[in-house]
């Protein structure tokens, strides 16, 4: 079983991958404030979450908020050499305060990564 959860973070975009042997999937850079929560960091902290290949489909519909704040489902996924990596599973986006722009999508449903095939 998967460990899931929710972050706020900003995401400063993305990238995707296909390779020739049929791996694919996605990149999300995301800067979290790391003020207070632990003694041996300050400022921010900038991270890499891995992703299904479509979920950066699903960032294309919020484009125009790139780089912005985002809610992100998170899950921690069995990595390599017996590691735990980060998943973005789903994403919506943090309307700003007291504004929401004609152009900017509610953040009514969150988006989910297509089941791979």
């Amino acid at each position: 079983m998967n460990a899931s959860y929710t972050i706020k973070a900003e995401v400063l975009g993305l990238s995707r991958y296909a390779m020739d042997n049929g791996i694919k999937g996605a990149n999300v850079f995301i800067v979290q404030d790391s003020a207070g929560k632990s003694e041996n960091r300050l400022g921010r902290e900038v991270m890499t979450a891995k992703a299904d290949y479509e979920i950066f489909e699903d960032f294309r519909d919020y484009e125009e908020l790139l780089p912005g704040e985002f809610e992100l489902d998170m899950q921690m996924r069995p990595g390599a050499k017996a590691s735990l990596t980060m998943y973005v599973a789903a994403v919506r986006p943090v309307p700003a305060a007291g504004k929401q722009s004609a152009g900017n999508k509610a953040p009514e449903a969150p988006a989910t990564a297509s089941t791979k095939s």
